[in-house]
């Protein structure tokens, strides 16, 4: 894999990371929700992808609302912890926005010398 398609990955990724995070901010009063892990996993040749999963674990001290006759579990986000997420991903983006231009400034040179 090139160090444009790795770049490009790393993009893709953050973009993916930041989505999740705006699932799970955007559902924060959706009583029963669980939210979304975003896991990275490198890619063979290089890279990485993304994957997005329900997550397992609860809420710490999970609470509960009373609806008819039931108590439904209220969601399980937190609004600190989502937006740290949001944080890393906008760097993770931006970092990669620069590996790319690096890598395409690298490519034109080496185009340019054997020209």
């Amino acid at each position: 894999m090139t160090a444009l398609n790795t770049a490009l990955s790393g993009i893709q990724a953050g973009i993916e990371l930041y989505n999740a995070t705006a699932h799970n901010t955007a559902n924060v009063n959706t009583e029963g929700f669980k939210r979304q892990d975003a896991t990275l996993s490198e890619v063979k040749g290089g890279g990485v992808t993304v994957l997005i999963g329900e997550s397992k674990v609860s809420a710490k001290d999970p609470t509960y609302k009373v609806q008819g006759n039931k108590a439904v579990e209220r969601s399980n986000i937190d609004l600190v912890e989502e937006g740290v997420g949001a944080i890393i991903a906008e760097y993770q983006v931006k970092a990669n926005i620069e590996a790319f231009k690096a890598a395409s400034e690298m490519e034109d040179s080496i185009f340019e010398i054997m020209a």
